[in-house]
Parts: C-alpha cells; sequence; structure tokens
C-alpha cells in the first residue's frame, strides 16, 4: 500500500492504514519515507516480521545431560536473534536455546553449580528467573540462593556476577533481607540498562542490578496491598519497550 502525502521540514503527520485480515503464517513488513535529494537512505525505512498463529505444539525442549523435565524452569527472549533461551529448573543445570526461524533446540554451556563468593554448590530450582539484555542472559537460580550470573551469548561463557545482597543498612542499622526463592522474577530495562529484581519468597523486597559497576541496589519494597498480600508463586515481571524510527 502506498500512501502519498507532503511535509514541511519540520511537521508531521499521522496515517491512519485500513485493517487487513491475514491468515496463519509469517508476514514481512516494511514502512519507509521518501525524501527529494536524500542522501541519507539508510534511515528511512522500518522492518519487522509478524506471525500470525494459534497454539501449536513445538518441537520439545532436549533431554540433556541431566535427562530431567521442566519443573521451575524459565524462559528469556532474544529479539535481534530471534531466540528464545530457557532452562528447566528443578535441579538441572542446562541452558537451552530454541532459534523461532528455524524451530530447533540447541544445548549450551550448563549454569556454573559452584559460587566463588558464597563457596556453595547450587543448581536452579524453585524461583530460578532468566531475562535478556545488551548480549547478556541474566540468571537466578532461586532456591533460597544469592547466586547471580550472566551468559554472553556472543563468547559462548557464563560469568559470575555480585550475589544478591541478603543485608541493608538503613538509618535504624542492618536489616536482613530474603533470598530469591518461589515467586521471584527478572527483568532488563533499556532505559536504564539495569537489570530489576523481585526477590519473591514472601516479600516485596524490589532491587537493581547496574552492569556498569557489578553492584545491587535496594529499591523501594512493592506498594503494600489490604488485606497484605506478598510476592509468592506466580510473581512475574514484563518489560515493554517502545521504538521509533530513527
Amino acid at each position: 500500500m502506498q500512501v502519498n502525502t507532503t511535509l514541511e521540514p519540520g511537521d508531521s503527520v499521522t496515517l491512519n492504514f485500513p485493517a487487513i485480515t491475514l491468515n496463519l503464517g509469517r508476514y514481512a513488513l516494511k514502512c519507509s519515507t521518501g525524501l527529494a535529494f536524500d542522501q541519507v537512505n539508510e534511515n528511512d525505512f522500518i522492518e519487522e516480521t509478524i506471525y500470525v498463529q494459534t497454539w501449536a505444539q513445538k518441537p520439545e525442549i532436549p533431554w540433556g545431560i541431566a535427562h530431567k523435565k521442566v519443573k521451575d524452569g524459565a524462559l528469556a527472549y532474544f529479539p535481534a536473534g530471534k531466540k528464545i533461551y530457557g532452562i528447566k529448573g528443578g535441579n538441572d543445570r542446562g541452558l537451552f536455546c530454541y532459534n523461532l526461524l528455524t524451530e530447533t533446540w540447541d544445548t549450551l554451556p550448563s549454569v556454573p553449580d559452584s559460587n566463588n563468593q558464597t563457596g556453595k554448590k547450587r543448581k536452579p530450582k524453585n524461583g530460578a528467573s532468566l531475562c535478556y539484555g545488551d548480549g547478556n542472559v541474566y540468571l537466578i537460580k532461586g532456591g533460597n540462593t544469592q547466586d547471580f550470573y550472566a551468559y554472553n551469548i556472543l563468547q559462548d561463557t557464563w560469568v559470575e556476577l555480585c550475589t544478591i545482597p541478603v543485608f541493608i543498612l538503613t538509618p535504624s542499622g542492618y536489616i536482613t533481607l530474603k533470598k530469591p526463592k518461589y515467586g521471584a522474577a527478572l527483568a532488563f530495562a533499556p532505559i536504564t540498562g539495569q537489570v530489576y529484581l523481585l526477590t519473591g519468597n514472601r516479600s516485596r523486597q524490589f532491587l537493581s542490578y547496574n552492569p556498569g559497576t557489578n553492584q545491587w541496589q535496594v529499591i523501594d519494597s512493592m506498594p503494600a496491598s489490604y488485606p497484605e498480600r506478598r510476592v509468592k508463586a506466580g510473581g512475574l515481571w514484563l518489560m515493554a519497550a517502545i521504538r521509533s524510527l530513527p
């Protein structure tokens, strides 16, 4: 579909396209602009791929070395690569990657089981969570642990990051924080470049992680409700982003 309109410098216009009905399948969408004597054409268009589909059975996640089924697992989406990264939880250290374009799974390096800062060996359990941000897949193991890692997609390696704090200094002294367990959830915010954490475990704790400084910061707790309900099983973060034309 082509729409012709004329704009003066600094002006803008909103174009409304008629609704269309699509069959199930994959579609390529492209929106472009034209300017007389334009010398830079790279920023004149935007392209997206959309999928119109109903629920469908996809290839199952591999059994992996531990040969376990999914229990308290987690997923993270890598938009540019059209890939989904997943762990099974349930004391399984496997990391797997699903390619949306080829509809195939790959087995990646396993989640480290030991932590140099705590000196303990733990595997992902209840409350384990993943999120994607800036080329990394961030992971907490849940299971009442402090462990925090990043899987670098380009380098195909795991990096141990600053553990999640269990103490915080307040004007009245140190207080103890709960460790991630049931209901814990991660999300990466591109606008701040930081990772955000709900620790779950019957708490309202809310923390942020700065990849640049490798440090955690405790933020205000989630608002209380009446009767009071704290985050337990079912906690979830969703980060939305809006992208404009270059």
